[in-house]
């Protein structure tokens, strides 16, 4: 449809559209911005077809928000600030290496991360290489988790601040692994252990408070 058109740099593509053949929009060297009526989701049920590498590459901005579901009762949403915040209730899914949280695609764009007050658990690989300095829970006295799971923000290279909520019971293994930027952390009250290299290459931590009832 639009193959080996060169000087076009944007592209408006509305909600409506659920297919896109092969070849459409091949060799359109110049491609550089998507404007599509729909939201991050949306654009996840779409079927791009091969030889469109150039579409797939370019800017992608959604009317429709960038968001999802993170959980049988979580949802996550991007803004345009760059804050990702985890909203509803109960676990979130765990991930893993190759089948990354569904918000990985943005990892350098978020700047901060908001999680609510009734999440339960932050899932394996959540945060894994990303971008953001700071981790906000809110109602940290109050909040409903419990779980931060193995690998969860490891890497996050930019870490700086994240105070843990007073009811976390359970700390993955590698769940602040080579956060090379935090410089201090305080353990809850309720948790009795500390796992295989939690805090391992943590290279900037100078203070962190363990309670006694770590055994």
């Amino acid at each position: 449809t639009f193959a080996y058109c060169g000087s076009l740099t944007d592209i408006a593509i509305p909600v409506s559209v659920v297919s896109i053949e092969s070849g459409a929009f091949d060799d359109c060297t110049n491609l550089q911005r998507v404007l599509y009526g729909g939201s991050y989701r949306d654009r996840l049920q779409m079927e791009i077809k091969s030889n469109n590498d150039r579409l797939l590459r370019a800017n992608w901005d959604y009317a429709g928000g960038i968001n999802g579901t993170c959980g049988p009762s979580l949802t996550w949403n991007l803004d345009s600030e760059g804050t990702l915040t985890i909203s509803g209730c109960y676990k979130m899914f765990s991930f893993t290496i190759g089948s990354y949280a569904p918000w990985y695609t943005f990892a350098e764009q978020i700047k901060k991360v908001v999680i609510g007050k009734d999440v339960e658990s932050i899932g394996d690989y959540a945060f894994f290489n990303h971008c953001m300095t700071e981790v906000i829970f809110e109602d940290p006295q109050h909040s409903a988790l419990k779980t931060i799971g193995s690998n969860a923000f490891c890497g996050c290279l930019n870490l700086e601040s994240i105070t843990l909520p007073d009811g976390l019971q359970s700390l993955g293994d590698n769940s602040f692994n080579t956060c090379v930027s935090l410089k201090e952390i305080v353990i809850p009250s309720a948790i009795s252990k500390i796992n295989d290299n939690t805090f391992a290459y943590c290279g900037s931590l100078t203070d962190i408070a363990i309670p006694v009832s770590v055994v």
